[in-house]
């Protein structure tokens, strides 16, 4: 239809999957939310399984990877989103670090 697709935002669990492609459309950005940095925390806030944490991770973790490796003008940003609140507060040093870690 003609129509740009700028950013998207996902919660990041099926994104192993659509990471090469989205990368390829040429998007300015895409945000995870990944809301928690503690799967069992992530599991109750988001009502659902722990291992979903683990795939939402896997999927910044590929999106990433296809990102680093596309034409540097196919590279969109990747931004990670957490939820601050006073039960995640002492969590903020490992968000940054799990942030760093995933680039």
């Amino acid at each position: 239809s003609g129509v740009r697709v700028e950013n998207v935002n996902t919660n990041g669990t099926t994104l192993s999957r659509w990471a090469e492609p989205l990368v390829r459309t040429g998007l300015d950005w895409i945000l995870v939310s990944l809301n928690e940095v503690d799967p069992a925390r992530y599991a109750s806030t988001m009502r659902t399984h722990e291992a979903h944490h683990a795939r939402a991770v896997d999927g910044v973790r590929a999106i990433v990877a296809a990102r680093n490796a596309a034409p540097p003008e196919h590279r969109p940003r990747v931004w990670l989103q957490f939820f601050l609140w006073k039960g995640s507060i002492p969590d903020i040093r490992r968000m940054y670090a799990l942030g760093r870690e995933l680039d």
